[in-house]
This record gives structure tokens, sequence and C-alpha cells, in this order.
């Protein structure tokens, strides 16, 4: 389950997989908190996107948009509490979105992504780990 923005419906069906959102030495599972980053940037369900890879701290994501069938992918990093992203533009990697301020917080089964751009926020987002 999601829960949004105040005023806006919880979607049940936005959770990702069973997997904890902490990994094992107790810090945040990078790939966990990047799905639900671009989720929330994105304003898709985090169960549609995927990890193609992880290494290094740094997480490729692809997802595929529903409404039409584009393949989009993305790449993030986590720094302290921060989530850095970019997305890739006809193949290549574009520029890091230094004006995008993503901040996560894990707690229990949960990450909290809030973000926002030139001081706006843009999400507030909560999905479950189950």
């Amino acid at each position: 389950m999601a829960v949004v923005g105040a005023g806006v419906l919880a979607a049940a069906s936005q959770s990702i997989s069973a997997q904890p959102a902490a990994n094992a030495s107790g810090g945040a599972d990078p790939a966990r908190v990047c799905r639900a980053a671009i989720a929330a940037l994105m304003g898709r369900d985090p169960a549609i996107i995927k990890v193609v890879r992880s290494a290094g701290g740094v997480v490729d994501t692809r997802y595929v948009r529903p409404t039409d069938g584009t393949v989009w992918k993305n790449r993030c990093r986590i720094s302290g509490n921060r989530v850095e992203w970019a997305a890739y533009q006809g193949g290549a990697l574009g520029r890091w979105r230094s004006e995008d301020v993503i901040t996560y917080s894990v707690s229990g089964g949960r990450i909290r992504v809030v973000g926002s751009s030139y001081g706006e926020q843009m999400f507030n987002e909560i999905y479950t780990v189950r």
C-alpha cells in the first residue's frame, strides 16, 4: 500500500516486493530505496520498477510505461538520507538532477520518500514493503 500526500487516496497495489527495506548491516537497501524514489518521481507503481544493475551503491532501474509501452531507464545513488538520480536519454546517461532534493527514511517495513525541486514539494510517498 502506498500512502500519498494529504487528500490523495492510498493505492493498495503500490508495494515493493517481500524483501526488507534495510539490509543485514542495518543500513538502507539501495535497490529498494531507489525503486521507491523512482516510482515516486515518475508517479508509477513501484512494482513495475525493476533493478537492472546494482553495484557500488549505484542502482540502474528500468520500467515500461503502461500507457504506451515506452521503456524508461534511470540511475540512482544514495548519499546519507538523500537519493540522487539521473535519466538515460537516447541510451546515454543524462546529468544528475541536482535541482531535485529527494530524501528517504526507513521505519519498520516502510520507506518514506519526499521530493522537492527548486523549493517546491513534488511528492511525499510511503511505500509498505511486504
